[in-house]
């Protein structure tokens, strides 16, 4: 008997097994994976308090920071001493006659940087 009833519960398992693989899968839809790529300016220091960013037409992102104004350029980022003295809170970029020119907000009030024909030199 009991080897009867080990029969019968082996049997019956199984067939609960099949109905369990006879389902319709779901089909996978694609999608975007969204993705977090970052670029610490100075980690642990008042650069990486970024307050706004701006990208000028030659591709150079803009970030005014609590250390100041940076730029990124060819994967590395830069201090834009001389510009203001301290803090930065706001940046834009925006037409100019001398081709794009780049407004800083900083704690002694606005200034306007134009873009000379090497990205690295203030007028």
């Amino acid at each position: 008997m009991p080897i009867t009833r080990s029969i019968l519960m082996l049997s019956l398992s199984l067939n609960l097994v099949g109905i369990a693989h006879a389902v319709t899968p779901i089909p996978d839809t694609p999608f975007i994976q969204e993705y977090h790529e970052p670029y610490p300016i100075q980690p642990g220091q008042a650069g990486d308090d970024v307050r706004a960013v701006a990208v000028d037409p030659a591709g150079v992102v803009w970030a005014a920071t609590g250390g100041g104004l940076w730029s990124l350029r060819d994967g590395g980022w830069s201090r834009q001493d001389g510009v203001t003295e301290g803090s930065t809170f706001d940046v834009y970029v925006g037409p100019s006659d001398a081709g794009s020119a780049v407004w800083v907000a900083g704690w002694e009030g606005s200034t306007r940087c134009l873009m000379a024909r090497r990205p690295n030199m203030w007028k």
